[in-house]
């Protein structure tokens, strides 16, 4: 739940921003990771999420209604983002040693379901 929590919130900060830390590919990596290791956590994130928002919503002084709908906008621009799929490549992919390394489709995919289930309980 934090991990999904924290790439969009990250995803929205950099497009008010314009800065972008490379490295937060690794949140689509783990979300991926966890779902194929632990399909039944999503159950639990999803209690939760709705409490996670609210203490975002504080500790970064904005309106749980405002981050949440950051949440889902930033979430919709993920499908476009081909910088993500770059950094995905570049970044994360040369520091996994595991035999079987997700593609970036498949790691996106996984996190967008992910994503998107989680917001679904706001």
């Amino acid at each position: 739940a934090e991990k999904v929590m924290a790439f969009l919130r990250r995803i929205a900060d950099a497009q008010v921003t314009g800065r972008w830390d490379t490295t937060q590919v690794r949140h689509i990596h783990d979300v991926h990771c966890i779902m194929e290791q632990r399909p039944a956590s999503l159950a639990e994130a999803c209690t939760i999420f709705p409490k996670l928002l609210s203490e975002e919503a504080s500790k970064f002084s904005t309106k749980s209604q405002s981050l949440r709908e950051t949440l889902h906008a930033a979430l919709a621009t993920l499908a476009n983002n081909s910088s993500l799929e770059a950094d995905y490549s570049t970044k994360l992919l040369g520091l996994l040693f595991a035999p079987d390394q997700p593609s970036y489709q498949q790691a996106i995919g996984s996190f967008e379901s992910t994503a998107k289930q989680l917001l679904a309980t706001l």
